[in-house]
């Protein structure tokens, strides 16, 4: 266990020394919230326009039928191993403009730290073991409004701020910036957004002292500070509403969601 610790601080500094694009980086916010949302598989940019849209798209918050909307929402992944909170703040200013605070949270808690389970004489003493949370957070705050001039478009700008921890052994605080339109019809809705739209960069830092003598013993180079960055994605999206009658309808979507980190699986 205590060889398994230390590769994995291994790969996770290795990972993000040089301080260049990341894929997959930042995953966590790419999971969805809201029961309905991931009912349409995620594909919501463009026909969102409760609480929820701070996540997926802001500019469906003018569109909210009320002038406040609370939201909560917690699920587990891997069998009940990775725990995820979220939690949103939606408020409608005006007719034409309106704003959202999200909360979000994906975290192993609990994580045995068998570092000083075996001691200098090769004696096991399990009074050693502790335990360590690690976690991403993200904070955002997003505006969104209308354009009087232009029926039916709508603009807006979010701005979050990340914060990354595995234990006591090192943490990150990230900050980006996400953009978007919209324009809507009667039964049509168009999206389009740009996330990470600066490259939204994570700066880490590492408490070296725990597993420097390791490091120096095994010939592996002591990483203080390290920097993470996310790209741009863009996210296109296109929703119809169909109404079959005054209480039966269908709304059908489809998002296209480019990225620019390299090839995926």
């Amino acid at each position: 266990m205590k060889r398994i610790i230390l590769i994995a601080l291994l790969v996770i500094i290795g990972n993000q020394v040089f301080g260049q694009p990341v894929k997959y980086a930042n995953a966590f916010l790419d999971i969805g919230v809201g029961a309905r949302n991931l009912g349409m598989s995620n594909a919501v940019a463009a026909s969102n326009d409760d609480v929820t849209a701070g996540y997926w798209n802001p500019a469906g918050l003018v569109n909210m039928q009320r002038d406040l909307q609370v939201t909560f929402m917690y699920n587990e992944h891997f069998a009940g191993i990775v725990k995820y909170d979220y939690g949103a703040v939606a408020v409608k200013f005006n007719e034409n403009s309106a704003g959202a605070f999200t909360f979000i949270r994906s975290g192993v808690d609990d994580i045995p730290n068998t570092l000083e389970l075996v001691d200098a004489n090769g004696n096991v003493n399990y009074d050693k073991v502790t335990g360590f949370n690690a976690a991403d957070y993200c904070f955002q705050l997003s505006y969104a409004r209308t354009i009087p001039k232009l029926k039916g478009f709508s603009y807006w700008a979010s701005v979050k701020v990340l914060y990354r921890h595995i234990g006591q052994f090192g943490s990150g605080w990230g900050f980006g910036f996400d953009f978007g339109l919209k324009y809507k019809t009667k039964t049509w809705t168009f999206a389009a957004m740009l996330r990470d739209a600066t490259g939204t960069i994570t700066n880490f830092s590492y408490n070296t002292e725990i597993f420097r003598l390791v490091f120096t013993a095994t010939g592996n180079d002591i990483i203080s500070t390290s920097t993470e960055i996310a790209t741009p994605r863009l996210v296109i999206g296109t929703s119809k509403k169909f109404n079959f009658s005054k209480k039966f309808g269908m709304l059908t979507e489809i998002d296209i969601i480019t990225t620019f980190d390299g090839r995926r699986n």
